[in-house]
């Protein structure tokens, strides 16, 4: 931020997965996208909220089946990055 005090910086969380559960350290995808939005909130950034905004949820059959790569329903196909868009359009247009 220091080298480069015009830039636009901004963070984003990762979307849902197909994973549930706890992480080796125990916490969950929900609380490491808060943790993201806080880290941002901390440097007075942006962040990019997938996790909560982006509608990519593999947990449902119809959205998984749509958006998701069928080998490992954890990331986005090609429409799935087509629906993730409108997040980051957002944020472009504002800043």
């Amino acid at each position: 931020m220091n080298k480069y005090p015009l830039a636009k910086i901004m963070l984003a969380n990762p979307i849902r997965r197909n994973i549930l559960g706890n992480n080796s350290n125990g916490e969950t995808l929900m609380q490491y996208a808060k943790a993201v939005k806080d880290v941002a909130n901390n440097l007075g950034v942006n962040c990019i909220d997938l996790y909560n905004e982006s509608g990519l949820n593999p947990q449902i059959p119809i959205n998984k089946n749509t958006y998701f790569a069928t080998n490992d329903n954890t990331h986005p196909n090609d429409k799935g990055q087509l629906k993730m868009y409108p997040c980051f359009k957002e944020w472009l247009l504002k800043s």
